[in-house]
This record gives structure tokens, C-alpha cells and sequence, in this order.
């Protein structure tokens, strides 16, 4: 009887077992790459602002990299990008459109094509700006602000992507 009971408690335990492992995963490291209450940008100096990205295990269809923000010690997910960016040195920001007083400015280019990234640092709030160029015809390189970071938290304007 007790070998019955236990085997029922087992066989009832089995479907609380099958569950995504991959989903929580997933879960985690998303809340990983978007902290939900980031830092004070006030008490982050510039020096701690920055881009990075991750490069695609496949890139059979072309470099496609998950670029980032990061803030202090978290990074918050921007956008999927073509190319792994590339970071503009502050004597190039000039050359980019890119005001001195960003804090950080980035590129990523593929085959011709360039997106741009930067940062500037207002007080207690990080505004991101963002524009395109076709590397072959040139032309004025006109930013548009894609978002900002706040109170702890990363917002992007609404329908935004490159």
C-alpha cells in the first residue's frame, strides 16, 4: 500500500515537472538586460555610459547583433543592428553630426549602410538619438530622439526602430 501511495504521489507530481525550462531562461535573462528599477542616471558619471553589442551565433543571413546601453553596471537592449558597432571616437563626433556633449556615440555598418547611435546626459536623464546613411551617397546626417532613460527606466519611442 505504501508503494502504491508513493507511486501516486509521484505520477501526480509529473506535470508540475514539465514545464519550459528554456521559458524561465529566457525570462531571466531578459530581466537581466532590462533591469526593472535601474540606476539614478544623476550618480552615474559619463564614464559609466556606454554601448556595446552581441554578436549573432549564426550570422548566416548577415551579422545581425543585439546592441545595448549600458548604465552604470546593467545594459538595457536597443535594437537589433546590422554589424556589430563600432564606437565614435569624441574627435570624430564632429565628422558624424554628433554634439560634444555626448557622453557616448556608436555606429554599426553593413554593406554600405550605417546606423548611428548616441547619448546625451541631461541632469537626471539619458536622451538616445539615432539616424541612417548610406555610406556610398553620403548625405547630412539628421538625428532623431529614439528615447530616453529615467527614474530606472529605459523608454523608447513608441513604433521605433531602425
Amino acid at each position: 500500500m505504501k508503494a502504491i501511495h508513493s507511486l501516486l504521489v509521484l505520477i501526480l507530481a509529473l506535470p508540475a515537472c514539465t514545464g519550459d525550462v528554456n521559458s524561465d531562461a529566457g525570462q531571466e535573462e531578459a530581466a537581466a538586460e532590462s533591469p526593472a528599477d535601474g540606476p539614478d542616471v544623476s550618480n552615474v558619471p559619463p564614464s559609466e555610459i556606454s554601448f556595446s553589442c552581441q554578436e549573432p551565433a549564426d550570422d548566416s543571413y548577415g551579422p545581425q547583433s543585439k546592441l545595448y546601453i549600458n548604465i552604470g553596471s546593467e545594459r538595457y537592449f536597443l535594437d537589433e543592428v546590422r554589424g556589430c558597432n563600432d564606437f565614435v571616437e569624441r574627435e570624430d563626433y564632429s565628422e558624424y553630426n554628433i554634439p560634444e556633449s555626448a557622453v557616448a556615440a556608436t555606429y554599426a555598418q553593413w554593406s554600405g549602410y550605417g546606423m548611428f547611435f548616441y547619448v546625451l546626459k541631461e541632469g537626471d536623464e539619458l536622451q538616445l538619438f539615432f539616424t541612417q546613411r548610406n555610406a556610398i551617397k553620403g548625405g547630412d546626417m539628421v538625428y532623431e530622439q529614439i528615447g530616453t532613460f529615467g527614474d530606472g527606466e529605459l523608454t523608447l519611442k513608441e513604433g521605433w526602430q531602425s
